[in-house]
């Protein structure tokens, strides 16, 4: 059994260890580096005491009690660290129905009762299929929206001064990226 273990989580430290070059943040790799100490030292434990064949002090007893301590510690220091690494569930995730990007917001009533005492003012109507068509716009629309040309948006794109999302061959730019710029370029604001 506690060979299994090893052999589970000496892959596990081998999984995390290839996967941890591949990051690009060194802040989460260093997350990641430290979720792994109790298990790497839960493992290093448990092998040093499998595999250490002299007695430490002439009683018997004592030596198969200490290396059975020494053997729980690092077992479950192991499992401390390989549940660690597992994916944490966030709880507004398992309220959220499938196939919904974003948890509904709570109403008015369900956060304060029955009875308001301040007016909650009417959410507006929007068409999701129309609301997304008219404010996504093409470089085209874009650059007539601004008044410049196709090319210089594909530049301010390009710089990052406009945030767009490339479709294809082309790009799509919200309204709003562009009144962000506009905003930004008029007044200096970000």
């Amino acid at each position: 059994m506690v060979m299994l273990l090893m052999a589970a989580g000496l892959t596990l430290l081998a999984l995390v260890t290839l996967t941890s070059y591949t990051l690009r943040v060194r802040r989460k790799r260093l997350r990641r580096m430290l979720k792994l100490t109790p298990l790497s030292c839960g493992l290093l434990l448990t092998m040093l005491v499998r595999a250490a064949d002299t007695p430490f002090i002439a009683d018997s007893w004592y030596q198969n009690h200490m290396t059975g301590i020494l053997q729980i510690l690092g077992v479950g220091l192991a499992v401390i660290g390989g549940s660690a690494l597992l994916p944490r569930v966030r709880f507004s995730r398992l309220l959220r129905p499938p196939g919904v990007p974003f948890a509904p917001e709570p109403t008015f009533e369900s956060r304060y009762g029955d009875s308001p005492s301040i007016p909650v003012p009417a959410l507006p109507l929007v068409d999701s299929s129309t609301h997304l068509s008219t404010h996504l716009m093409s470089l085209g629309e874009a650059a007539r929206f601004l008044h410049i040309s196709e090319h210089d948006v594909w530049q301010l794109v390009d710089e990052g001064s406009i945030t767009a999302t490339r479709t294809g061959g082309g790009y799509l730019i919200a309204r709003r990226a562009l009144d962000d710029f506009l905003r930004h370029e008029r007044f200096g604001l970000n």
